[in-house]
């Protein structure tokens, strides 16, 4: 099988690469930084015999741009088995500011050009009759914040997006899986001062490869952060606003 990793450098989309070369999978890797694509790449064909494309390419460009990277490797792209969905970009900037770069950047990188390439490949996957989409949502969408303004929108907004992908491909051979992550072991949250325990990263990428065959998945993790999102989608607006000021001193 063939693979398609977005956000490949770093974090689960690198984590996620090694475990599915591990076990014999070819990939198609992408990434911003081309000089870690390129170290990545040498080190899994080198390890595990196995062949690895690196494309590079900046979400945060116009969706044009994306277009393009499609158009220009289409006989490629076409003979891709799944993609794993893993980029985000995150910007201290990310508040109530009028900055129109960093707001295009932001919903560009976190939700405009993955909708674009779960449109392509669900075209693609439904020529070859079957096909794997998988997604990262955050719990960062849970409650409203004075930082990380559009991150967390955007995956309120991807949320919404995959449960309606699973509804609508609850009748054919494309399989939608969505993990709705906590916080994890990566550079996105090592700043951070958290209240809770971190997820272990490895942990969640074998969880990922028992779940590859199956048909769609809709998932917390870890898996206790499940609990915590019932009650706060059952909490009024004025108390969640009560324990944002009670966390607003912390990095969360």
């Amino acid at each position: 099988m063939k693979y398609l990793i977005l956000g490949a450098s770093k974090g689960l989309g690198l984590c996620l690469s090694e475990s599915l070369a591990k076990i014999g999978h070819n990939l198609v890797i992408l990434s911003r930084n081309l000089r870690d694509l390129e170290k990545i790449k040498s080190s899994l064909e080198l390890k595990y015999k196995i062949s690895v494309d690196i494309y590079n390419l900046d979400l945060s460009n116009d969706i044009e741009e994306i277009n393009k990277f499609f158009q220009n490797n289409h006989s490629n792209l076409k003979n891709i088995d799944g993609i794993f969905l893993t980029a985000a970009t995150m910007d201290i900037n990310d508040i109530v500011i009028d900055n129109a770069s960093i707001v295009r950047d932001l919903i560009n990188s976190n939700l405009k050009s993955q909708i674009i390439f779960i449109y392509k490949f669900y075209e693609i996957f439904k020529v070859k009759k079957q096909g794997l989409i998988v997604g990262f949502g955050s719990v960062a969408e849970m409650l409203g914040r004075s930082q990380n303004i559009l991150y967390s929108a955007s995956k309120k907004f991807l949320k919404s997006f995959f449960e309606s992908l699973i509804i609508s491909t609850s009748n054919n051979n494309i399989s939608i899986h969505f993990y709705i992550l906590g916080y994890l072991n990566t550079t996105l949250s090592s700043s951070k001062k958290l209240f809770l325990p971190r997820g272990n990263v490895q942990k969640l990428s074998k969880k990922i490869i028992e779940n590859i065959n199956k048909k769609n998945i809709y998932t917390y993790f870890p898996s206790w952060w499940i609990v915590i999102s019932y009650l706060f989608i059952n909490t009024p607006f004025f108390i969640k606003r009560i324990i944002f000021n009670f966390f607003k001193n912390e990095k969360y």
